[in-house]
């Protein structure tokens, strides 16, 4: 053999058993290194499509709450065409309440007038000493002073129909 080709021999064996251990404690290294590239490859496209998922939620998120709003404009707007309509019904029945009404104007000008007479007849009634017949016209009186107050409380008797409602 030809000394050179021994020296190149000797020499690609020295070197090989000096790079085996470098080779050996590297391998770790590059495999970690390996892996890390591999996940990170690999996780791009779960980020990509994690992000992908959260802008779909997040456009849910808001449909939801643009549906939600809605929902509390429509329920408002309900409300406030019930309260129309309570109110319209209101108007009908304090109207047709006084229209059923029997008693005028007059009828209470009339209980007025008499709640004084009444109170003349008992002080006779008790002068003459007939106190049964005093105490019955103060009762009596009692009576129409109590019509006539009911008589005012009652909404003022007008000939309007009430407003026909829209809807």
């Amino acid at each position: 053999m030809n000394p050179i080709y021994l020296n190149i021999l000797i020499a690609f064996l020295i070197g090989l058993t000096c790079a085996a251990p470098i080779v050996l404690t590297m391998r770790g290294r590059w495999k970690a290194r390996g892996y890390t590239l591999g996940h990170a490859a690999a996780s791009r496209p779960l980020q990509a499509h994690a992000e992908q998922m959260a802008t779909r939620i997040r456009a849910l998120h808001n449909d939801l709450e643009r549906h939600q709003n809605m929902r509390a404009i429509e329920k408002r707007e309900h409300q406030q065409a019930l309260e129309a309509i309570m109110q319209d019904c209101d108007e009908r029945i304090a109207f047709y309440s006084r229209r059923a009404n029997p008693l005028a104007e007059q009828d209470l000008a009339t209980l007025d007038a008499l709640s004084p007479l009444l109170e003349t007849a008992a002080a006779v009634f008790a002068g003459y000493q007939a106190n049964e017949k005093a105490t019955l016209t103060r009762q009596l009186q009692q009576r129409v002073i109590n019509m006539a107050q009911r008589l005012r409380a009652l909404p003022a008797l007008t000939d309007a129909e009430p407003e026909e409602s829209a809807a």
